[in-house]
């Protein structure tokens, strides 16, 4: 069939020179169109994976994200390129293998899997992980502190050897002191008797003047009193003042020891309250004088009571310097049912006179104390 007579290409002329070429192209094409819309349809099913709230360490999180990433950049550039390839499909293009990654990602995807179901079987038995955990803890502790916990328990060693051979050397002091007290309560028991004391209160008697009696020996530890004329018991014929005397003789001689031959007292802090209480004024510079003597330098402490101004001038010391060195005085006041105590300096005391006006001026005082006071000025300055 002749085309050069005819004067145009009509579709007579269209359809025989397809006929000139094979189906190849078209093949091709379809086939490119093909692996595109399957890398299309691949990516599109890529599915997402929440990395977020992972009991994992968060640089694996990351470095798994990056991966991820990475892949579908892969995934987007080839299908880039194929569909360049359909544009112009005489165009060479090298899709880049995705193998690679993927096995990288679903190894790491495993490894994590592998750590969340170590975990979770972890929460199922907390019981022996906690335990575990606190074994592990002070297993570390103890290898990161090697060093320090030998060191301290070596010294632990060194000082529970010096404890015990201290407590070694109090136990054996301790027993050497019960030997020493049971010796003394021995001879205690072996020498206690009132004859020295006896004599001593007769002595004292005699200084301070008292001679229209004396003490005798009664039994092995007691004593009587008795005058010259009379043998029998005159205890209920002395006065107040006399019977206030022999306590006070008897516990001046107390306090030089006990009346306990089982006991023995070293350091003693003696409390006198008030000992010339119903006394005649006649003995308060003997018993002042007294206890000067008996007390002061032999005792720890000494603590004394009185009412009485000039018993007060008696025991205090005249020096000023002799006062700050060895006494220290304190007035004592009642208010409310309730004792205080102050300080007080010499300077403040007042004789008898100013403390009586002193009583009387004051609005607080009893009305009872007032009258009792206006009386002993009527009668002792008037």
């Amino acid at each position: 069939m002749s085309f050069l007579s005819k004067e145009t290409i009509d579709t007579e002329l269209v359809e025989e020179l397809k006929k000139l070429f094979d189906t190849t192209y078209e093949q091709i094409l379809s086939k490119i169109e093909f692996y595109y819309n399957r890398y299309e349809s691949f990516y599109n099913e890529i599915p997402v994976i929440n990395l977020d709230n992972l009991p994992i360490d968060n640089s694996v999180v990351v470095d798994l994200s990056n991966k991820i990433n990475s892949y579908k950049s892969l995934i987007v550039n080839n299908m880039s390129k194929i569909k360049e390839k359909k544009n112009m499909p005489s165009m060479i293009i090298n899709l880049e293998s995705s193998k690679e990654i993927v096995e990288i990602i679903n190894q790491e995807i495993q490894s994590i899997n592998i750590k969340i179901n170590e975990i979770n079987q972890k929460l199922i038995n907390k019981k022996e992980t906690l335990q575990k955990y606190k074994a592990d803890f002070w297993t570390i502790l103890k290898r990161n502190n090697n060093s320090t916990i030998s060191s301290y328990l070596s010294e632990q060693e060194k000082l529970k050897e010096l404890l015990k051979n201290q407590i070694e050397v109090v136990t054996n002091t301790d027993n050497e002191i019960q030997l020493c007290q049971n010796l003394i309560t021995e001879q205690q028991k072996r020498t206690i008797n009132i004859d020295e004391s006896i004599s001593n209160i007769n002595n004292m008697l005699i200084e301070i003047g008292i001679t229209d009696f004396h003490i005798t020996k009664s039994s092995e530890k007691m004593y009587k009193i008795v005058r010259d004329d009379e043998d029998n018991n005159i205890f209920k014929t002395l006065s107040e003042g006399e019977k206030m005397i022999i306590s006070f003789l008897y516990f001046v001689e107390l306090c030089k020891g006990t009346n306990n031959p089982d006991s023995s007292v070293l350091d003693k802090v003696i409390v006198i309250d008030d000992p010339i209480n119903s006394m005649s004024h006649l003995y308060v510079f003997n018993v002042g004088r007294l206890i000067k003597k008996m007390f002061f330098d032999n005792y720890m402490q000494v603590f004394i009571l009185t009412h009485s101004l000039y018993f007060f001038y008696e025991l205090a010391y005249i020096k000023k310097e002799d006062r700050e060195l060895n006494q220290k005085l304190f007035r004592i006041t009642k208010k409310n049912k309730e004792s205080k105590f102050e300080d007080m300096h010499y300077s403040e005391i007042q004789n008898d006179y100013q403390a009586y006006w002193s009583v009387i001026k004051d609005k607080s005082s009893n009305p009872a104390l007032i009258a009792n006071c206006m009386r002993n000025i009527v009668e002792y300055f008037f």
